[in-house]
């Protein structure tokens, strides 16, 4: 007896020890964590129970200079609900039906699915969605959805660009400024059940999105128009590939109507040539031909080589410079340097860029802004072609006095012909007016800057004279307007 007692007491023994060094681990563990690591364990816990979903920014709009969009947004709103999150089924579907005019049995159906999700309205109009959202229903989920769209189609649709389908900026302004555009999305944090499912309760954690910034150009769309329909009506009369045109204020560089065609509606980019979406007016340079002649005759008149009245021989249409036969459209004999830039004699201009020579020529070609970027900002701008001096050849000379040789964008030209009409103040020219902020608060504002002087007033306004002499009486008569002063120049590109 005393021996199975022992027996047993030592086996008694042993189990208790186990069961206390069992109960000692657990107490040490429950310890652990909840006291010593509670802090790091409880974090660890909410996050495997809780999910972030994003709340996308509204995308920012673009606007011409009086403030007519040329984009716009189409909010639509889904509607859905986590029927397992509803405690009141029948009091949430009779208030979506006082709101939606619907039947209360198709909400009924709706929240009775055992799905834990299911769609109860899509695409509505805020107008619709906003009392819904005003309820403030526990289990509803309510998403906002933005569609882009471009109220002016053609019209501006090379200067502004389109969105693709995740709403961001692909061409165009929407490209170039899709950071300010885009603003920054939100977020919140929804709780999960046990089971996985999302709890939608009104106390969840959030950060409101900060919609996107809105843009005013400097285009007048009243401008543009006009300047398309020219252009298109260009196109057909003379069958050409291409036509561009710029309209720019020479006093601020402001850029008010700039268009190509063929071009393309950017509600509808694929069904146009990738080509059309290029904006030709700084992507394509072009032989200038003897629109370019204003160069030599700056710097001809701004280093007192010429005087207006001087006479040049224009070798009655015909002339053998080194080892080229230089024409000009007409026979002429004796011109005057003025008579020279209205008839557009390329004999004359090259005798009068001999007087200037390679280096100032070169020079003046180098102030009026070829072969360099304006500096506009927008998508692959062309430098233009204006070789380096020690690369001109004996003919070079005459050749680029006249227009060839080189290659020019058409909003290089525009701003030379600008500084020109200005005085002679070459201007960076621009396209964004003001970026304001969601609030309406200004972020950014443009100003004119001035990119270099190019001569006097005095030589431009000789020059200027000249050019209206070339509408009026001279190759440019097609370009006058009865009751306007106009200056000009005509220019014909060789193949």
């Amino acid at each position: 007896m005393t021996r199975i007692y022992q027996q047993y007491q030592r086996r008694i023994s042993f189990l208790s020890l186990i069961v206390i060094v069992a109960w000692g681990g657990l107490g040490f563990r429950l310890f652990n964590i909840q006291v010593a690591n509670g802090k790091k364990y409880h974090e660890q816990g909410q996050k495997q129970s809780q999910t972030k979903e994003i709340l996308p920014a509204l995308r920012g709009n673009i606007f011409d200079i009086k403030g007519i969009p040329l984009t716009r947004n189409i909010i639509q709103y889904t509607i859905a609900a986590d029927p397992s999150q509803i405690k009141d089924k029948i009091y949430v579907a009779k208030e979506l039906s006082k709101l939606t005019r619907k039947p209360v049995n198709y909400y009924t159906k709706k929240l009775n699915n055992k799905n834990n999700f299911t769609y109860l309205e899509r695409n509505l109009q805020k107008k619709y969605a906003q009392p819904i959202i005003e309820k403030r229903f526990d289990g509803i989920i309510i998403k906002r959805q933005a569609r882009r769209t471009y109220p002016q189609d053609n019209i501006v649709g090379q200067i502004v660009g389109f969105t693709n389908v995740d709403d961001e900026g692909l061409v165009g302004i929407e490209q170039i400024y899709n950071t300010q555009l885009s603003g920054n999305d939100g977020w919140i944090i929804k709780q999960l059940s046990g089971m996985g499912n999302v709890n939608v309760t009104n106390n969840c954690p959030k950060l409101e999105p900060t919609d996107g910034a809105d843009i005013q150009l400097t285009i007048d769309l009243e401008y543009q128009s006009v300047l398309r329909e020219e252009l298109l009506k260009q196109l057909k009369k003379t069958a050409a590939v291409s036509a561009t045109g710029i309209i720019t204020n020479p006093q601020t560089g402001a850029i008010l109507a700039m268009a190509s065609v063929p071009d393309f509606n950017p509600n509808q980019p694929n069904k146009s040539a990738t080509e059309n979406q290029k904006n030709r007016a700084c992507t394509d340079q072009f032989e200038p031909g003897s629109t370019f002649k204003i160069v030599a005759a700056t710097a001809a008149i701004d280093k007192n080589l010429v005087s207006i009245e001087d006479k040049f021989n224009c070798e009655n249409g015909t002339f053998q410079y080194r080892s080229v036969t230089i024409n000009d459209h007409k026979s002429y004999d004796i011109l005057t340097f003025g008579e020279i830039i209205e008839r557009s004699s390329n004999i004359g201009i090259i005798k009068v860029a001999s007087r200037v020579g390679e280096k100032s020529l070169y020079k003046y070609a180098q102030d009026f802004g070829f072969g360099a970027s304006t500096n506009i900002g927008l998508s692959a701008e062309s430098n233009g072609t204006l070789r380096k001096l020690r690369d001109w050849s004996k003919i070079s000379l005459a050749e680029i006095s006249m227009g060839h040789e080189v290659g020019i964008t058409a909003l290089q030209l525009a701003m030379a012909y600008g500084a020109v009409a200005n005085g002679g103040i070459l201007l960076k020219p621009y396209i964004i007016n003001n970026i304001n902020n969601t609030n309406g608060v200004s972020i950014y504002a443009e100003e004119p800057t001035v990119t270099r002087k190019i001569a006097n007033e005095n030589v431009m306004n000789q020059l200027s004279q000249l050019l209206v002499k070339a509408v009026e009486i001279g190759t440019g008569t097609e370009a006058n307007v009865p009751g306007w002063q106009v200056a000009g120049k005509t220019g014909t590109a060789q193949k």
